[in-house]
């Protein structure tokens, strides 16, 4: 739980879902990939229910392994989507707001992502919001795993408490590196996650990014 603005001295912030509202983007993708193997498609609202780490079992769900299709094969279709179309997408309403009163209140951020770091690069500098962080942190390979060996590692490095870390997420995953972290957890719920997955977690749940200021 969060506990006070006194405590918080690290902002990590997860980026697809949370910073980026690629959500639609990302249920369109599966779509068209589940088009293609003759399987049904989902709507956005089912998208959001399903939709979960670790990746590999979220397309087994979906029926994907029953076709003969790999966890390898589909990763790469979908990211190959995703870098054709990404810039379709706008950052969160308030995002830049948000990360702007956070820097004045000189509390530093990062970003911690399951996507590929050398990308996240590129997304980040497309939207101007470089000079926000300190250190954008992700995985090196394209299939969403790794992000609490990430995290704990990047945390490591800090000169901090865990329980000085507060994690903003929009995933049950978020909230479990968090929890392997020690830190705290705030959770978006107009991301990939509904706020019915999220609310059950026990930890706050915000509907703007706004009420990150709250909470430090």
């Amino acid at each position: 739980m969060v506990t006070g603005s006194s405590q918080i001295k690290h902002i990590f912030w997860d980026w697809n879902g949370t910073l980026l509202d690629d959500a639609r983007l990302c249920a369109s993708i599966i779509n068209g990939i589940l088009a293609k193997y003759d399987l049904p498609d989902i709507t956005y609202e089912e998208y959001r229910l399903s939709f979960d780490f670790p990746v590999r079992c979220y397309y087994e769900r979906l029926g994907l392994s029953g076709q003969n299709v790999s966890f390898k094969q589909t990763s790469v279709e979908f990211i190959e989507a995703y870098r054709r179309r990404w810039k379709v997408c706008s950052l969160q309403s308030k995002a830049k707001v948000v990360l702007r009163s956070i820097q004045r209140l000189e509390i530093p951020q990062s970003i911690i992502t399951a996507g590929k770091e050398t990308l996240l690069n590129g997304f980040v500098e497309h939207h101007g919001l470089q000079d926000f962080f300190v250190r954008l942190v992700g995985v090196d390979d394209i299939y969403a795993s790794g992000k609490v060996e990430c995290a704990m590692q990047y945390a490591r490095s800090l000169n901090i408490k865990s329980n000085e870390i507060l994690l903003v997420g929009d995933t049950i995953h978020d909230h479990e590196v968090a929890s392997a972290l020690g830190a705290a957890s705030l959770l978006y719920t107009r991301g990939h996650h509904p706020p019915e997955r999220l609310e059950p977690l026990g930890v706050p749940v915000i509907s703007c990014l706004s009420e990150v200021l709250e909470y430090i």
